[in-house]
């Protein structure tokens, strides 16, 4: 304890130390608590009266009696005179004197806490040493200097490595306006700014700008700063400088190489969208917002797809199935596209578009959407003339087939009921052999408009079955309705009146057979075909120009396959 602080130190203080007051003759007035306890006493009351010396152990008094009296009549004071205390400790300690006019204050405490506040001090220097070579060596190899700018005096002080990004030999005078120099133009004035603001705020800044170095090399240096205070008021500018010159390169190089990615992906024929592992929205490209114009590419990012999927429908640009609901469809398609697994999405304005998405490493995904409204047109015009019949126009054998297989299937699921027409031209041969093969077919194709005149767009299906024969599939038709359907083409071929002077009739007539699977019946399309055959033959053994029907039993089943037995023709 410093002897300029002992008068200010109450006698009761709970310090570390013993704490004594003396008249000036060394009787003992007051003491503490704590130099009791060094002594091994029990109370003050011990102590009272007694003097001073009687402390000391004998070896120890007659060297403290001479600083006594150089404490009384020489100097006042004395500091740290190494002592032994009375008792069977032998405590040594350090005791310092002060002189307050008529009493006298002592300092007692244990040179063993001196030792060990030395070796803490030791420690503490040692540690702190290091930290400095440490923080050193990361000033180097992060190209980071530190520097003090004292308050008011504004006298700087540099770390090794300011010198190193100065360019300059360790120790070379650096004041603060050369420091300042190596700012260029613009940047010097905005530096000084900023410094001048934080002085007058007491807000710290950060700074990235152009450097000049000794020897006029070129750098980019980041400079923070900011006010250090003590008992409360400004003492100095602290603040360090950053060799950036590197990451800057790399930074550049990265936002060259992000906008050529950029153009690229803006210059892609498709839309690209990438989710998160959450399904958020975080880098598209233009194609993708022309895809999806109800996309705002200012307010898009961090949206889910499911959110952006509603948006669509709700605004009426995305069309959905008529049998499920939004809200199920756009789970699915999320779903789909979190799987990787590819769709088409059918827009409000009848562009289609095909969704192709692939996984990546961290859970999220990329999409590519591409508009292939022209390829499914192209796809559905080829599919056209593969399913159409070259002479009539009509569908042919093959979309034939595959309808009746779809009609059989849901009539049987939805228990409605099915007619199927099967019609032959009566006499064509005959036909051809006198008019010709060109002629005949004339015919053709005018039956192939009068059947399609006489049945319902959209939802019979017309064929030409082969040759001269055609197959009429009426779905939702019981027996009755496939009966009208019939006697109605029956007429508007009659009203034709194409002339045929190789028939009995002087003109072209069909026949027609009505096979019916009626409402929950169960039947299969192979039997259905075989029912309308014989009702067909049925209607020329009749005298063609006339129709037949015949009919599943209602308790026919996949095995019956339709036998004569089970079969009514009329």
């Amino acid at each position: 304890m410093r002897l300029d602080t002992m008068s200010q130190v109450s006698i009761e203080d709970t310090a570390p130390v013993g704490l004594v007051e003396t008249d000036l003759l060394g009787g003992i007035t007051r003491a503490n608590q704590f130099l009791c306890n060094m002594l091994g006493i029990s109370g003050l009351d011990e102590l009272a009266g007694q003097p001073i010396q009687a402390l000391l152990s004998p070896i120890s008094r007659t060297f403290f009696e001479t600083q006594l009296r150089h404490l009384l009549h020489l100097n006042g004071e004395f500091a740290e005179v190494a002592l032994q205390l009375a008792g069977t400790a032998c405590l040594d300690v350090l005791v310092s004197a002060k002189r307050h006019g008529s009493r006298m204050t002592f300092v007692i405490y244990p040179a063993s806490a001196r030792r060990n506040r030395e070796r803490e001090l030791a420690a503490a220097r040692a540690l702190t040493e290091t930290k400095n070579k440490l923080l050193s060596q990361i000033e180097t190899m992060a190209s980071i200097g530190g520097w003090t700018i004292e308050l008011p005096s504004m006298q700087a002080t540099w770390s090794d490595a300011v010198f190193e990004i100065y360019n300059l030999p360790q120790g070379e005078p650096l004041d603060l306006g050369r420091a300042l120099d190596a700012y260029p133009g613009q940047a010097r004035h905005e530096i000084l700014s900023r410094i001048e603001r934080t002085l007058s705020t007491g807000e710290p800044f950060d700074y990235n700008c152009e450097f000049i170095a000794a020897g006029g090399k070129k750098l980019w240096v980041r400079t923070l700063a900011e006010i250090e205070y003590f008992a409360g008021k400004p003492a100095r500018l602290i603040g360090v400088i950053q060799d950036v010159t590197a990451q800057r390169a790399l930074q550049s190089e990265l936002a060259a190489t992000q906008a050529l990615l950029q153009t690229a992906m803006n210059e892609m024929a498709d839309g690209l969208a990438m989710f998160d592992q959450v399904g958020r929205l975080t880098v598209w490209n233009k194609r993708y917002t022309s895809l999806f114009p109800y996309v705002d590419a200012q307010s898009c990012y961090g949206q889910t797809l499911a959110e952006i999927l509603s948006a669509g429908i709700l605004k009426g640009e995305i069309a959905i199935p008529q049998d499920v609901t939004p809200a199920d469809w756009v789970e699915d398609e999320v779903q789909r596209s979190a799987s990787a697994e590819a769709s088409e999405l059918l827009l409000s304005s009848g562009r289609w578009v095909s969704k192709t998405t692939s996984a990546l490493p961290d859970g999220g995904w990329v999409t590519l959407y591409a508009d292939i409204t022209e390829k499914k047109a192209a796809i559905e015009q080829l599919e056209g003339l593969a399913n159409k019949d070259g002479l009539t126009g009509l569908a042919n054998r093959r979309c034939f087939n595959e309808r009746l297989d779809a009609a059989v299937e849901t009539a049987e699921r939805s228990h409605e009921p099915l007619s199927l027409l099967m019609i032959d031209v009566d006499h064509f041969k005959a036909y051809n052999d006198t008019y010709g093969h060109p002629a005949g077919d004339d015919v053709l194709r005018a039956l192939a408009t009068a059947l399609q005149a006489s049945c319902r767009g959209g939802v019979d299906l017309v064929a030409r079955y082969g040759g001269e024969e055609f197959a009429v599939i009426i779905p939702g038709a019981a027996e009755t309705v496939g009966r009208k359907t019939a006697d109605r083409i029956v007429q508007s071929v009659r009203e034709l009146d194409i002339p045929h002077l190789s028939s009995d009739k002087g003109r072209i007539t069909v026949s027609i057979g009505v096979s019916t699977l009626e409402r929950g019946s169960i039947g299969d399309p192979s039997g259905l075909l075989e029912i309308g055959d014989q009702a067909l033959y049925a209607a020329k053994c009749a005298g063609r120009d006339t129709v037949r029907t015949a009919a599943y039993g209602s308790l026919m089943t996949l095995a019956d396959s339709a036998p004569a037995s089970q079969m009514m023709i009329w």
